[in-house]
């Protein structure tokens, strides 16, 4: 699997776009946008990524969740290349509706998509067990003050998460980020347990 920034380079406020694309570019790979941003070079960029021979541009859009920044080019997306469109809420105008612990083909992986409320609450992540990559959104992976997003919903879904073999990050915003050893992950759910312990 290939993984490209899309929205690399942006000049305005936006996601990442992260387009995905099978290393062999094989008739069974389904390129993928995960989010769309709402920078115009996503789109300029989207024209000549990679993908299979004789295949569309862009077979499907993932949105790990409905805030601006993260959907405001799909309509122009869906208008050029006419793809299959994924999200948790039905307020992203997606044509199918995820649910927790569903398996999404994406590029030549499968990805498990893990419902983790807290940014929102229709925010989730998309999780590769065979390449131990992580798509995070915006679900805050780093830990380092009091939120008062930090529920038990959130707290749960997140120590599901810190449970798995991760060693990239890619977030919704910022570069991927090295997860050595679990460390990030783990350092993180002890602060968000140690928060959770001063409030009680």
């Amino acid at each position: 699997m290939k993984i490209l920034n899309l929205a690399e380079g942006a000049k305005t406020y936006t996601s990442n776009a992260w387009f995905l694309v099978g290393s062999w570019k094989a008739i069974g790979d389904l390129s993928t946008l995960v989010d769309t941003g709402r920078d115009p070079i996503v789109l300029k960029k989207l024209e000549t990524a990679p993908k299979g021979v004789g295949q569309p541009q862009i077979q499907q859009v993932v949105l790990t969740h409905c805030h601006y920044d993260h959907i405001e080019l799909l309509p122009q997306i869906r208008t050029l290349y006419k793809p299959k469109v994924y999200g948790f809420s039905k307020n992203c105008n997606a044509d199918v509706q995820l649910k927790n612990g569903d398996l999404l083909h994406l590029a030549d992986r499968e990805f498990e998509v893990i419902h983790i409320p807290g940014h929102s609450q229709d925010s989730i992540c998309l999780y590769c067990e065979q390449d131990r990559v992580i798509f995070s959104g915006d679900t805050p992976i780093i830990i380092n003050s009091d939120d008062s997003m930090y529920d038990d919903k959130f707290m749960h879904a997140f120590a599901n998460i810190a449970s798995r073999p991760i060693k990239l990050i890619y977030p919704g915003h910022g570069p991927p980020l090295v997860n050595t050893n679990g460390r990030v992950i783990r350092d993180s759910l002890t602060k968000l347990r140690e928060i959770r312990r001063t409030k009680e």
